[in-house]
């Protein structure tokens, strides 16, 4: 093989040659757009950055939790496929801003597929301002803006264990209805949900998830738990813990352990970190949470009233935000629109550059990467500020963000 070494004014030279000819090929190329190819399209049908649907139906699952389906706007479309467990991020216009929140997607992708909607379950009072929203405006035939399906909070055989242990607290149930059919008809592990509630009353889904005992007796194991001692309840009372969590397992098998289990987590922060406690010494790896939207006030005495100035694109704003509120929060309040879906840190969607300030110490993990960190970017859906701040926040076109 010969190599020949040229010197730099030689390259220089050589790479003005290999311009000339690629003008030349561009000359006599024809002037027809090539429209995008198979993949293109269909990865743009898979996950689209926005979706417009239509409020079909309302049904009442008990006196404070309603399930909306929602169908296309677009006929002849169908609903972005997705993975049982995910969710979607919904767009509010309310009093001149605009607010994202997401909601997880409690139909199976086989009833979304069969019917062509997606249904999601909200509770009233799980986020006090959107959720009385919801109750009054989102009516039959109302359109509504939404992202495509999103989140990691799915069973994925090639990083997750052949069995599952699903904790659910209140409507953090939502997405186990849709993750736990999906899970037994696909796979043959066993799966244990335990879904811990206030009283009967509130345990949304136990129908159905009964009717899926009498279909998957030897794979599936559904115990109710209600915390109000004072019910007439005859099941399990109290909190949802290992110990409860480990006799469900050898009732069913005496050589399953718990480290042969994946656990799924979802409810309220408190439910939350007491199960992490409960869970302790079990490796990380096998625990998955899927945190509640940070848009409740954090505990700050006296409250303190900061100026931030944002950056987003050519337009530059100064804003009022509360050092007991995340940044996103006053982004939100003051009309900005900025780019947000999960709104806990894990999606990084609304990932901006921290230019001047400080923040409040956030005890609960961002999922912003070490890199991030080092290099001045933050989440502001669970950053608070501790005084005065500069941010450079990207651009949100219709559900598509612009650095």
């Amino acid at each position: 093989m010969k190599v020949i070494l040229k010197n730099n004014i030689a390259d220089i030279f050589s790479f003005i040659k290999h311009i000339k000819k690629r003008n030349k090929i561009f000359r006599k190329a024809s002037r027809t757009i090539v429209p995008p190819g198979y993949i293109n399209r269909l990865a743009k049908e898979l996950h689209p950055l926005t979706q417009t649907m239509i409020i079909q139906s309302v049904i009442d699952e008990d006196a404070n939790t309603k399930t909306y389906s929602l169908t296309m706007e677009d006929p002849l479309k169908k609903p972005a496929y997705f993975r049982g467990g995910q969710y979607i991020s919904v767009r509010f216009h309310v009093q001149g801003s605009t607010l994202t929140r997401p909601f997880s997607i409690s139909s199976t992708p086989e009833e979304s597929l069969a019917r062509g909607i997606y249904q999601i379950t909200i509770k009233k009072g799980d986020d006090g301002f959107i959720s009385q929203y919801v109750y009054k405006q989102w009516k039959v035939g109302n359109k509504i803006h939404c992202s495509g399906p999103e989140g990691n909070f799915y069973y994925q055989p090639l990083r997750d264990l052949p069995h599952l242990v699903c904790i659910g607290g209140g409507s953090g149930i939502t997405p186990f209805r849709s993750l736990i059919a999906e899970f037994l008809k696909k796979q043959t592990g066993r799966l244990f949900l335990f879904h811990g509630s206030i009283n009967p009353e509130e345990l949304i889904f136990r129908g159905y998830f009964e009717e899926l005992v009498k279909q998957y007796p030897q794979r599936f194991v559904y115990i109710p738990v209600c915390s109000d001692q004072t019910s007439s309840w005859q099941g399990e009372k109290g909190f949802i813990t290992k110990d409860l969590i480990l006799a469900a397992l050898m009732n069913i098998d005496h050589s399953l352990e718990l480290k042969q289990c994946s656990t799924f987590i979802c409810g309220p922060p408190v439910m939350e970190e007491f199960l992490v406690e409960q869970l302790k010494g079990l490796p990380l790896k096998n625990i998955r949470k899927e945190q509640f939207a940070q848009n409740a006030l954090i505990s700050h005495n006296p409250v303190e009233f900061n100026k931030i100035k944002v950056t987003m694109g050519t337009e530059i704003h100064e804003i009022e935000a509360r050092s007991d509120e995340t940044i996103l929060l006053a982004l939100e309040r003051a009309g900005l629109s900025p780019p947000s879906l999960c709104r806990s840190g894990s999606c990084g969607w609304c990932r901006s550059r921290l230019i001047k300030g400080k923040m409040i110490p956030n005890e609960t993990p961002s999922g912003l990467r070490e890199a991030d960190k080092v290099f001045g970017y933050i989440h502001p859906c669970c950053e608070f500020p501790a005084g005065d701040m500069e941010i450079d926040v990207p651009v949100n076109y219709n559900g598509e963000i612009k650095q």
